[in-house]
């Protein structure tokens, strides 16, 4: 078989100069293509303009923590995290404007839960020792009622009773500031009751799904058990 030489060479050329022309473009577009794009630092830490959002057991109700705040005689604009509810649809589309129903302006609101669809309740710290109280209110921001009212008293939630309208259990430390126990609280009344005193070793209970304490957490300082 004859080869005809220019003609190779003269092909060869060609290949390698289209090759070379075109190449670092496509190089270049694939890599526009795939670099993802730079977030900036502050983006990882600035306040969510929504946060925890949640549905009321009747689905008829959204709520939300978001920043808000006044100017103060200052003119300086401090903004606090606080509830608000929204009104949905059947298909989850908001109905009406959404309704702020806590006015915090001094620290966040820590933390809040539905108890069923026409209450809510929320984790306050007054006065900013980390006393923390619990609050609740109507989801119209209504008859807000500090249901662990007691100073140097720190409170959390165990267990909201699901299947018990009118109660919660929480454990605080009012008998002995060292321990915490549980005590059953009604809502309406705001009546406390004590269902388990901590020995001194308890870290943490748990419960069953009829609200019942069955359980607890105990350390020595380095190993922990369960009861």
């Amino acid at each position: 078989m004859k080869i005809n030489v220019i003609s190779f060479v003269t092909g060869m050329v060609s290949a390698v100069a289209v090759g070379a022309l075109f190449t670092p473009l496509q190089a270049g577009a694939e890599t526009a293509q795939t670099t993802p794009p730079k977030i900036p630092v502050r983006a990882f830490f600035k306040t969510p303009e929504q946060s925890s959002l949640r549905i009321s057991p009747d689905g008829k109700f959204l709520s939300y923590m978001k920043p808000w705040g006044e100017k103060s005689a200052a003119a300086v604009e401090t903004t606090r995290k606080n509830i608000f509810i929204q009104a949905i649809d059947a298909v989850g589309k908001p109905v009406g404007e959404a309704k702020r129903i806590t006015s915090e302006t001094a620290r966040d609101i820590a933390g809040y839960s539905w108890k069923g669809s026409k209450q809510i309740l929320f984790v306050k710290d007054f006065g900013g020792d980390e006393n923390f109280h619990i609050v609740s209110a109507g989801i119209d921001g209504s008859g807000a009622k500090d249901l662990t009212p007691f100073d140097g008293v720190r409170a959390e939630m165990i267990d909201d009773l699901l299947d018990d309208a009118d109660h919660i259990l929480v454990s605080h430390n009012q008998r002995d500031k060292k321990v915490f126990d549980v005590y059953k609280i009604n809502l309406k009344t705001g009546a406390s009751n004590l269902v388990a005193k901590n020995p001194g070793n308890i870290t943490s209970w748990v419960t069953d799904h009829a609200g019942k304490v069955r359980g607890a957490a105990t350390s020595d300082g380095v190993n922990t058990s369960l009861l």
